[in-house]
C-alpha cells in the first residue's frame, strides 16, 4: 500500500439546509434523508464533493477534470477522481443530530395572473436547523496533489444540499486539517493497526490549515417596511394561521422573497417587451432563477422582521347561498405589522449590470403596489415599501440584453453551479 493524503474540513451550516430523501423526490412532502440504522439526518458525501467540484471547476478550470475525474474521457475512457469521499458525521454542539434539529417547511407556487397562490401547488418539506457541523472526510490518492486539494478546500464555500438560492444551504468551512498517511514507516503502520474509520482520518490529519473562502457577491440590498399586514404563513392549529417564525423571531423565508421576485421579473419583462412590439423572451428568467435542471444564479437570503407586531384578524367564511356566514367557520389568522426587513440578493461571480436593473424593477412594483409579499394578499395583505424607492425607467434601455440573457450563459469557466432548484 502507498502512502495516501487524508483530509478533514469542518463545514458549519450556516442557514438551515435540506438534502431531500431521494425516494420522495416529486412528492408532495420531502423529508430530510436518514442515516436507516439510527433514524438521524445525513448529509451524503456525494452532493460536498460535487459542490466543491463545482469550485475547482470556476477558480482552476484546467485542474478540475484531473483532481475529481471525468465520466466522457478521451480515446483512454473515463479518467478516475484523485479525490475520494470518505463519508462526514453531523452533530449539533457535539451531539448527534435529532428530531428536535428538524424544521417544517411549507411552500407553494405562484399564479402569474392573480398574483396569488396557485392551486394545487402547496408542498411541504423538512429541513435540519443552521447551526450544525460537518465534519467532511477526504481522501487524496495521489499525495501529491494533496496541497492543491487543500488550497481548493480552504478557499471555498459550500453549499449543503438543495433550494441554496432561497437562502438555504449556505455553509463556511471553519476549520481544515490535513495529514499523510504512509504504512511503509513504522509511525503509518501503528496508525493502521490501532485507529479505524474517522478516528484514523483523524489521527493522521495533523497539519491545520488556514482558511479564506471566497465572499460571496451583493448584487442589491432592499430595506423593506410593511405597510399593513403580512402574512407569511407558518404554524396552523384547528382554525387559524400563525405568522412564521425562527428562533422565536419572525422571518420571510428566502423562497417566499424568490417567488415574488421570479413573478416580478416575468412580468416586467413581458411587459416592456409588449410595449416595445418585440417577441418576449424568458431566458434570462430561467438562467438567473434556476429550472428543474439548473440551479440559478441569484440567491435570495431568509431574513428576520425586525420590529414586528402580531396582529390578529378574525374571518368567516360566506355561506353560497344565503350570503350570510357560514354555521362552525370561523377562523383566525395572525400576521404582523409595523415590520422592517433588509434583503440581500448574491450571486457566486459577476453578473451584468442589466440584472440590478430588472431586479430594480421588481423592488419598484413592490414599492407601488402592484406586488405584494406572502399569503392572503387577495385580502390586502403584503403589500410593502421600499426605502430609497429604486425606479423602473432603465429597464428599456438594456431590454435587448435581458431578452437575450446576454453575459450570462458562460460567465466563468465550468458553467453555473452544480444542483437543482425544483
Amino acid at each position: 500500500m502507498s502512502a495516501v493524503g487524508f483530509i478533514v474540513a469542518h463545514v458549519r451550516a450556516d442557514a438551515a439546509f435540506c438534502v431531500g430523501a431521494p425516494e420522495m423526490e416529486g412528492a408532495s412532502h420531502l423529508p430530510v434523508a436518514v442515516d436507516p440504522r439510527t433514524g438521524a439526518p445525513v448529509v451524503p458525501v456525494s452532493g460536498l464533493i460535487g459542490s466543491l467540484r463545482a469550485h475547482a471547476a470556476s477558480v482552476r478550470p484546467a485542474d478540475a477534470d484531473r483532481l475529481f475525474g471525468t465520466i466522457d474521457g478521451d480515446s483512454d475512457g473515463p479518467s478516475p477522481s484523485v479525490v475520494r469521499g470518505l463519508g462526514t458525521v453531523v452533530t449539533v454542539n457535539g451531539a448527534a443530530v435529532t428530531a428536535a434539529d428538524v424544521q417544517e417547511r411549507a411552500q407553494t407556487a405562484v399564479d402569474r395572473r392573480r398574483g396569488a397562490a396557485a392551486s394545487s401547488s402547496f408542498r411541504t418539506s423538512q429541513a435540519v436547523n443552521s447551526g450544525a457541523d460537518i465534519a467532511l472526510m477526504l481522501e487524496v490518492l495521489d499525495t501529491t496533489c494533496l496541497a492543491e486539494v487543500v488550497e481548493l478546500v480552504a478557499t471555498w464555500r459550500p453549499t449543503v444540499g438543495g433550494r441554496g438560492t432561497t437562502g438555504m444551504g449556505a455553509a463556511t468551512v471553519t476549520a481544515l486539517h490535513s495529514g499523510q498517511l504512509d504504512p511503509a514507516t513504522p509511525e503509518g503502520m501503528r496508525l493502521l493497526l490501532t485507529r479505524s474509520g474517522p478516528d484514523l482520518v483523524a489521527a493522521v490529519s495533523s497539519t491545520e490549515h488556514r482558511v479564506r473562502p471566497a465572499e460571496a457577491i451583493e448584487v442589491r440590498r432592499y430595506r423593506f417596511r410593511s405597510n399593513g399586514p403580512l402574512l407569511i404563513r407558518g404554524a396552523k392549529d384547528s382554525n387559524g394561521t400563525m405568522a412564521l417564525q425562527r428562533s422565536g423571531q419572525f422571518h420571510v423565508d428566502g423562497s417566499s422573497w424568490k417567488g415574488v421576485f421570479r413573478s416580478g421579473c416575468e412580468f416586467a419583462i413581458l411587459s416592456a417587451a409588449g410595449a416595445r412590439g418585440v417577441e418576449p423572451s424568458l431566458v434570462a428568467v430561467d438562467l438567473l432563477f434556476g429550472t428543474a435542471s439548473r440551479r440559478g444564479l441569484l440567491r435570495f437570503e431568509e431574513t428576520p422582521l425586525v420590529a414586528a407586531r402580531e396582529s390578529p384578524r378574525i374571518h368567516v367564511a360566506i355561506d353560497r347561498v344565503t350570503g350570510g356566514a357560514s354555521n362552525d367557520r370561523l377562523f383566525t389568522d395572525t400576521p404582523v405589522e409595523g415590520a422592517y426587513a433588509e434583503l440581500r440578493i448574491t450571486v457566486p461571480y459577476p453578473v451584468p449590470d442589466w440584472v440590478g436593473v430588472l431586479l430594480d424593477a421588481v423592488a419598484a412594483d413592490l414599492d407601488d403596489g402592484y406586488l405584494a409579499l406572502g399569503g392572503a394578499t387577495s385580502r390586502g395583505y403584503g403589500t410593502i415599501s421600499v426605502d430609497s424607492s429604486p425606479t423602473a425607467t432603465g429597464l428599456g434601455g438594456c431590454l435587448e440584453s435581458v431578452l437575450a440573457g446576454e453575459d450570462l450563459a458562460t460567465p466563468v469557466p465550468g458553467g453555473f453551479p452544480s444542483g437543482s432548484d425544483a
